[in-house]
């Protein structure tokens, strides 16, 4: 057990209650009793969906990779290949282009920005605590109308707590926070448990719920369902989905509410390259209507795909806001720097 735990660097999680940890770290944790039994062959279903930067590292080298690409054969794939296998982009930095081009402005003649001059959603001073353990320090955010916001940092940094404690889930021990309308209407989290969120018998009565039957209703629930490309499913149990089109269902009922400021944890866990850029081409739309989104993020390039600006935590503190610029600041900011090589 305690080789193990070296192996994948969890040791200081022995003693830790399994309630008290992140979600990141419970997956550390899972992945590691697995392995302590010495299998000969582990079958591990998105592995890595919601581990940080490191830990994804320390992952990899527990195991054999078989059919590698060079980095430089991988960069000399042509784009259409590269989609053709549903990866991610072998190089962050052929993102750079699309921060100017891309990165979506909110539209000045939009009503609801016309309406809205205070910010989406702010907060001062919040502070949450479990036992002993300081989850967020005295944390101070504002978000403005038609931004999206990406969170990053390592695993226990107090990324989720922030989103539960905005969103009015978590009561802070101390602090405050605001919105343009009382907090339970204004915003909508989506949190990493998946299947805890969903209620429906099918995909489209999940949209339905809690909204009249009607055809307008309907219509709609029917428009949302295509843009996320999942009319195809539309009477299907959402029990039967993959985890990916889960995601891409609870982003959906927070269309159908129409809520000004969407807070999602790991949003893209578990996405191929496909779905991930179709889900950030929805984010930028909503951005651009005016809606805000926070994103709480491992994935380097989603946030790099449809954020404007970033926000790093450790050990509960901000220790960084910013308008995002470039690929090699993000790198900077989610570690790659400090990874073995």
């Amino acid at each position: 057990m305690h080789r193990t735990a070296e192996d994948l660097r969890i040791p200081e999680l022995l003693a830790r209650r399994l309630r008290g940890l992140s979600y990141g770290m419970r997956q550390k944790v899972a992945i590691a009793s697995a392995y302590a039994i010495g299998p000969q062959v582990l079958v591990l279903d998105e592995p890595s969906a919601n581990l940080d930067l490191q830990a994804t590292d320390d992952l990899r080298r527990t195991g054999q990779i078989v059919g590698t690409y060079t980095p430089t054969e991988l960069k000399q794939l042509a784009a259409a290949e590269i989609n053709r296998m549903g990866l991610r982009v072998p190089s962050l930095d052929q993102l750079d282009a699309r921060l100017t081009a891309d990165s979506p402005e909110p539209q000045a003649d939009s009503p609801k920005l016309q309406a809205e001059t205070r910010p989406a959603l702010e907060a001062h001073g919040l502070t949450r605590r479990y036992g002993p353990l300081v989850a967020l320090h005295n944390a101070e955010l504002r978000l403005d109308h038609g931004q999206i916001v990406a969170i990053v940092g390592p695993n226990g940094a107090g990324k989720s707590v922030l989103g539960r404690v905005l969103s009015g889930l978590t009561r802070p021990d101390s602090g405050r926070r605001a919105s343009t309308r009382r907090r339970h209407k204004d915003v909508w989290y989506i949190g990493q448990d998946l299947d805890s969120q969903l209620f429906g018998n099918s995909v489209l009565t999940e949209l339905l719920t809690g909204r009249p039957d009607n055809p307008e209703s309907r219509a709609r629930a029917t428009e949302t369902l295509t843009a996320l490309g999942l009319f195809d499913y539309a009477e299907h149990h959402p029990a039967t989905l993959s985890g990916g089109q889960k995601q891409r269902l609870l982003l959906g009922v927070a269309m159908m509410h129409e809520a000004p400021v969407i807070i999602l944890d790991e949003p893209t866990s578990g996405l191929d390259a496909t779905s991930m850029r179709r889900v950030s081409e929805v984010f930028r739309q909503l951005a651009a209507a005016g809606h805000t989104l926070l994103l709480i993020s491992h994935d380097a390039e989603c946030v790099l795909e449809c954020c404007q600006r970033i926000i790093r935590m450790e050990k509960g503190h901000i220790t960084d806001d910013l308008l995002l610029a470039h690929a090699t600041q993000l790198r900077q900011l989610m570690g790659y720097q400090a990874l073995r090589t």
